[in-house]
C-alpha cells in the first residue's frame, strides 16, 4: 500500500492510503466510496460540493458520479467523473476537509499523520531548492575519454598532484547527475551517469557511468521502489575530497574502477529529496574513508512515495 501525506503545511496533515478508484468505470470499493462521499459532502456547494448532500452509503450511483463531475469542473475546469488514487482530484478533496478543518468519518483510507510522518514530509517541502544551483551547459570538453585513458590532455595538466588525505582533490562532480534505482523487497539495481571537472580548469572534464546492485538497509513504504533523478533536476555539486588512499596525483582516469554508494531518499508526493555519498576507489572490506576520494551530493528526485536508506557497489567506466 502506498501512503501519501497531504496538508503538510497545515495544522492537520493527513495520510492518504486509499488505492482504489471511485466513480465512472472505477473499482468502487465500499470503503473508498464511503470516503469520497464524505469528502464531497464537506465541500460547500458554491465551491463544487453536492447540493443536496450525498447519502453516505458506500454505493457509487449516478448522484455520486454527478457530484464528482461537479467538483472536478469547479476545481480543475474539466471532468471525467472518477477519483483515482494519487491524482489531483483526491488531493483537492482531502485538502478541502483539512483547511478549513471539517469532520471526516473514520476510514481505513485516510487518517491523521503522526508527528514523525508529518516531520519527514515537511522536511522535503521545506528544503531550500531555490538555493541549489541548476545545471548549466558544460564547457566544451577538451579531450575525449579515449584521450584520457591514453594520458593526453589539451589546455591544462591532467592530474592535480599530490595531496594530504581529507583535503580537496581538485576535482568536483558537476550538478547534472542522472540516476535511477529499482528495488523489490529492498534489493535491486542502481545506475548513474555523471560528469567531473577539474576545479582550476573546468574545461578539463570526463564523463563516467556506473551500474551496480543496490541494497536497502531500512525502508518505509511499499515493497517495491523506483527513484529517478534527471540531469535537469536541482542538485548540489559534489566536491571530491581525498580519502586515505588519495595522497597520490589524481587524474580523471583515477576515478575509473570500483565505487561505493550510500544513499538516503525520501519522497512524499512522487517528488522528494535524496542525499548520495560516493566513494571512488572503494575498498569493500575497508573502513570508511579507505578510498581514493569521496563526495556528498543532495538534490531533488522523483519516485514512489516512501523512504529508504542503503548502499550500492559498482564499477565506474568512461562513456
Amino acid at each position: 500500500m502506498i501512503e501519501e501525506v497531504i496538508g503538510v503545511d497545515t495544522a492537520r496533515p493527513m495520510v492518504l492510503a486509499a488505492n482504489g478508484s471511485v466513480g465512472a468505470q472505477g473499482q468502487n470499493l465500499n470503503a473508498d466510496v464511503l470516503l469520497i462521499q464524505s469528502l464531497l459532502n464537506n465541500v460547500p456547494p458554491q465551491q463544487g460540493g453536492p447540493s443536496p448532500t450525498l447519502a453516505i452509503d458506500g454505493r457509487c450511483g449516478p448522484f455520486t458520479i454527478a457530484a464528482i463531475h461537479k467538483f472536478q469542473k469547479a476545481k480543475l475546469g474539466s471532468s471525467d467523473g472518477r477519483v483515482d488514487a494519487r491524482n489531483r482530484t483526491i488531493r483537492l478533496l482531502v485538502g478541502a476537509s483539512i483547511d478549513p478543518p471539517r469532520s471526516i468519518p473514520p476510514n481505513p483510507g485516510l487518517r491523521s499523520a503522526t508527528l514523525e510522518e508529518a516531520a519527514s514530509a515537511r522536511a522535503i517541502f521545506d528544503f531550500p531548492f531555490n538555493r541549489i544551483q541548476r545545471p548549466q551547459p558544460a564547457p566544451q570538453s577538451v579531450f575525449t575519454s579515449r584521450a584520457l585513458v591514453g594520458g593526453l590532455a589539451v589546455g591544462g595538466s591532467l592530474d592535480t598532484g599530490f595531496g594530504a588525505p581529507f583535503t580537496p582533490s581538485g576535482w568536483t562532480i558537476d550538478n547534472s547527475v542522472g540516476s535511477v534505482d529499482i528495488t523489490v523487497k529492498n534489493t535491486g539495481v542502481y545506475a548513474a551517469r555523471m560528469e567531473i571537472f577539474q576545479d582550476k580548469n573546468p574545461s578539463i572534464r570526463a564523463k563516467l557511468s556506473i551500474a551496480g546492485v543496490i541494497k536497502n538497509i531500512g525502508s518505509k513504504g511499499p515493497p517495491f521502489g523506483v527513484d529517478i533523478a534527471l540531469p535537469s533536476f536541482p542538485s548540489t555539486q559534489g566536491t571530491i575530497i581525498r580519502g586515505l588512499n588519495g595522497f597520490v596525483p589524481i587524474s580523471p582516469a583515477s576515478f575509473f574502477g570500483p565505487v561505493g554508494v550510500a544513499f538516503l531518499g525520501i519522497s512524499a508526493t512522487f517528488t522528494g529529496l535524496s542525499a548520495t555519498f560516493f566513494e571512488f576507489g572503494f575498498v569493500p572490506a575497508g573502513p570508511p574513508g579507505l578510498c581514493l576520494g569521496f563526495a556528498l551530493m543532495a538534490g531533488k528526485q522523483a519516485g514512489i512515495p516512501g523512504a529508504a536508506v542503503g548502499g550500492s557497489t559498482g564499477i565506474w567506466v568512461p562513456i
